[in-house]
C-alpha cells in the first residue's frame, strides 16, 4: 500500500501597494478586501539524499491579490504529515507530524498594485525510517482564510477546488514541484561514523592538549628547580669567594717583603682580588668562578693560597730565627731635647734624629 506525504502548510498575505521587490520583507497588516484564493508557484526541499536526523529546508512560494501568509498557532495548520510511497515499514511515533508554528522565514516578498509574491523558508528533521519520500499535500491558506489545495499523488499533480467560497484571483498554473528525496542508511551510517570520529577526533586532542599541559608543567617545574639551584650554587661559591678575597688581602698586607720575594705567587693571587662578580646568577658565572677559585680544570688558587700560607709561615720561622742569632746593637738618637733608643743588626736612627 503506497502512503502519501502530506505536508500541511498554511500561510498568511498582506497587500502593499509598493511595485518592487522589498530589500527587507515583513508581515503587513491584514487587508480584509481580499476575496479570492492564492496560488501556489513552487515548492522545493534542499537535497534528495538525507541521512536520519538532517536538517531539510522546506522553499515555498506563492501569489494572492493581497495578502500574505497566515501562521495558525494550533491545530491543523502549520503541520507537516510524513509519508511514503513505497512500504518501508510503519512510522515512527510523532516522525508524521513536523510543528511549523513560528518556524517559518519570509525569505523574500514582491508587492504590487494586485498581486503579492513571498518566498518563505522553513526546517524540518529527516525522519528516522529509511526509503524513499515526496510530499503528498500542500494548503495554502491566506490571513482571511482564503485557501486552496494541492495534491501530488506519485509523478501526477492533482489540483482540489479551494475551500472558500470564491474562486482563484489569478489562472491556476502546475507548480515547480521538487520535493522527493531518500533517506539512506548508509548516510545515515557514515554521519554516525563522522560524529563517532569527531568525538574521538576530540577526546584525542583534549588528551594531547592535557599531555602537553602536563609536559609543559613539568619543564617549568624542571626549570625552576635548575634555576633554584643555579641560585643558590652562585651564592655559595661568591661567598667562598669573597672569603678568599679577605685572607688574600690580609696576606698582602701583612706579610708584604714575602710577596716582595714571590711576585708570581702574588700575580695568581692578585687574579682573586681583581675578579668582578657577576651581579646576576648564571651558568657561565658559576663556571668562571669554580675555575677562579677551584673545581674547575686551570684553577691555580687554591694550591697558590695554600702555597702562600705555608711559604709565609716558614719566612715568619726564618725571620725569628735570624733576629735571635744575629749580634744586635743599641743606639741612642737625640733630637732636641728628645732622646730615642734603637736596637737592631745595624741600628739606624729615625729620620729627624741623629746618633750620640
Amino acid at each position: 500500500m503506497n502512503r502519501i506525504f502530506f505536508a500541511v502548510i498554511s500561510f498568511s498575505i498582506l497587500f502593499s501597494t509598493a511595485i518592487e521587490a522589498s530589500a527587507n520583507p515583513v508581515v503587513l497588516p491584514v487587508n480584509t478586501l481580499d476575496n479570492k484564493s492564492p496560488i501556489l508557484i513552487s515548492l522545493t526541499i534542499s537535497g534528495s539524499n538525507f541521512a536520519v536526523g538532517d536538517e531539510i529546508g522546506v522553499t515555498l512560494k506563492y501569489k494572492d491579490d493581497k495578502n500574505s501568509m497566515y501562521q495558525s498557532t494550533n491545530g491543523f495548520y502549520g503541520d507537516l504529515i510524513w509519508t511514503s510511497d513505497s512500504p518501508i515499514g510503519t512510522e515512527q511515533q510523532l516522525e508524521g507530524s513536523h510543528n511549523f508554528v513560528k518556524s517559518w522565514s519570509l525569505v523574500s516578498q514582491t508587492l504590487g498594485t494586485d498581486s503579492v509574491e513571498e518566498t518563505w523558508y522553513a526546517t524540518v528533521k529527516a525522519p528516522t525510517t529509511f526509503g524513499q519520500w515526496r510530499i503528498g499535500m500542500v494548503i495554502i491558506d491566506d490571513l482571511v482564510k482564503n485557501y486552496s489545495i494541492y495534491r501530488f499523488e506519485s509523478s501526477k499533480f492533482q489540483y482540489a477546488p479551494p475551500y472558500s467560497e470564491v474562486g482563484f484571483a489569478f489562472t491556476p498554473t502546475t507548480p515547480l514541484i521538487n520535493a522527493t528525496y531518500a533517506v539512506s542508511q548508509q548516510l545515515t551510517t557514515e554521519k554516525a561514523a563522522a560524529v563517532q570520529k569527531s568525538a574521538a577526533d576530540k577526546l584525542a586532542a583534549e588528551m594531547a592538549a592535557a599531555e602537553k599541559l602536563a609536559a609543559d608543567k613539568a619543564a617549568a617545574d624542571r626549570a625552576a628547580a635548575l634555576s633554584k639551584e643555579i641560585n643558590e650554587t652562585f651564592i655559595a661559591l661568591t661567598n667562598n669567594l669573597n672569603k678568599y678575597k679577605t685572607d688574600i688581602a690580609r696576606l698582602f698586607q701583612d706579610y708584604p717583603a714575602y710577596f716582595n720575594q714571590s711576585p708570581e705567587l702574588r700575580s695568581s693571587l692578585q687574579r682573586a682580588l681583581d675578579y668582578k662578580i657577576p651581579t646576576v646568577a648564571s651558568q657561565s658565572g658559576i663556571d668562571a668562578i669554580r675555575d677562579l677559585i677551584g673545581g674547575g680544570s686551570g684553577s691555580a688558587l687554591a694550591s697558590d693560597f695554600l702555597l702562600a700560607q705555608a711559604g709565609i709561615t716558614k719566612y715568619v720561622a726564618l725571620e725569628n730565627i735570624k733576629a735571635k742569632t744575629e749580634k744586635r746593637t743599641t743606639i741612642t738618637c737625640i733630637k732636641g731635647k728628645l732622646t730615642k733608643k734603637v736596637t737592631a743588626v745595624s741600628p739606624k736612627c729615625p729620620a729627624g734624629y741623629k746618633k750620640k
